[in-house]
């Protein structure tokens, strides 16, 4: 009987509205909070800067392929090399949009 007690009465947690303002209310100086999101960030676009070196590694090793691909006349491998090729590109393309947008965001601060 003790067991249908216990489960019968509701231990009071707290709701969705005092944890939405618990999360909002965070208390402490901004400032540091901005400082410590600031080196997150510029972490983050260091990181970035290293993918986007290896990819441009990658992708002058596979244009270097394709051209000699083509001038070996084996347009079948020649043919691979350019598409992935072209997804390093994009892949690229993604990792410096990426960048910008994370520079722009920094740089509001």
């Amino acid at each position: 009987m003790s067991q249908f007690s216990s489960n019968w009465d509701r231990k009071k947690s707290p709701g969705l509205g005092e944890r939405l303002k618990s999360s909002f209310n965070n208390p402490g100086p901004l400032k540091p909070r901005l400082d410590a999101v600031s080196r997150q960030i510029q972490m983050v676009m260091a990181k970035l800067d290293n993918s986007m070196a290896k990819i441009r590694e990658k992708d002058t090793a596979l244009f270097s392929k394709t051209v000699a691909a083509v001038q070996r006349h084996d347009n079948q491998r020649a043919s691979i090399f350019a598409n992935e090729l072209a997804e390093i590109r994009r892949v690229g393309k993604m990792v410096t949009q990426s960048r910008l947008a994370l520079e722009q965001i920094l740089l509001r601060f």
